[in-house]
């Protein structure tokens, strides 16, 4: 007997479509397409509007320990590395997996 789990697709729940929301508002496409694909029953918790005053915080220099309290735990996998380095708090593991944010980093120049 053969088992294939790791070739099962993965049901597109809540948990990750929330992955999905936050890896989209990192600039990633194909992880855009599969939530705007996929995931547009749920009611998101991360969305983009979420994530979006989360970095706004995080720019204004809030810390990253604040901006949880405020937007929830799993606010710091709307982050990019680059987001955290630029604003001087320290990438954790996940979020060091995507260096830039794609179209949204001019953007952020601008507003150093």
């Amino acid at each position: 007997m053969v088992l294939t789990a790791g070739c099962q697709p993965q049901p597109f729940d809540q948990e990750r479509c929330e992955q999905l929301s936050m890896k989209s508002f990192k600039g990633i496409p194909h992880s855009a397409q599969l939530f705007k694909n996929h995931c547009q029953h749920l009611t998101i918790v991360y969305h983009q509007q979420h994530c979006q005053k989360a970095l706004e915080s995080l720019i204004l220099q809030h810390s990253l320990k604040e901006i949880k309290e405020k937007f929830g735990e799993k606010i710091e996998h709307c982050f990019t590395s680059n987001d955290l380095k630029k604003f001087g708090q320290n990438p954790s593991h996940e979020a060091s997996n995507v260096p830039n944010r794609g179209a949204l980093s001019g953007q952020i120049e601008l507003l150093k």
